[in-house]
């Protein structure tokens, strides 16, 4: 056998046995590490592109490939975090209705002028129904009381 012919012939080999063991090492793990998509996932990163979630842990995701990543990149997330919603988590201001209520009304300015509530109640000034509405997450519409709503 020439030089030339025994070298192909090797360097075939050769190719077909490297294909055979990457290809058996991909599925079945070498010493116990696996080396499917997602080491490599995470490697890569995400794209910029902002379309956010709001997490099961209550933190906005700038998109679903960054949770992907806190769930199988970092080791310091203890649970698997899911999609709560679309959009960004909302903010929770305050710990308690009476709280939140006492907040709001520390910073408005009252007029102390009844206000009619589309929702039929009324109201002892625009605080209170911005109070209602910020703290129990309503948006009713007002509007100053006249004789004609008694």
């Amino acid at each position: 056998m020439s030089p030339v012919v025994l070298m192909k012939y090797l360097g075939s080999t050769t190719l077909l046995v490297a294909f055979a063991l990457c290809t058996l090492s991909d599925s079945l793990g070498v010493q116990g590490k696996s080396l499917s998509a997602e080491p490599r996932r995470c490697e890569i990163g995400c794209l910029d592109i902002y379309e956010p979630l709001c997490g099961t842990d209550g933190k906005t995701y700038p998109n679903s490939c960054t949770l992907f990543m806190a769930n199988n990149c970092d080791d310091t997330s203890p649970d698997r975090i899911r999609k709560a919603y679309d959009g960004e988590c909302k903010a929770v201001d305050y710990p308690d209705r009476p709280t939140c209520i006492q907040e709001v009304l520390k910073d408005c300015i009252s007029a102390q002028v009844l206000v009619c509530g589309d929702d039929g109640n009324v109201y002892g000034d625009f605080c209170q129904l911005k109070a209602k509405n910020k703290c129990d997450g309503t948006a009713i519409g007002s509007h100053i009381c006249t004789e004609r709503d008694d």
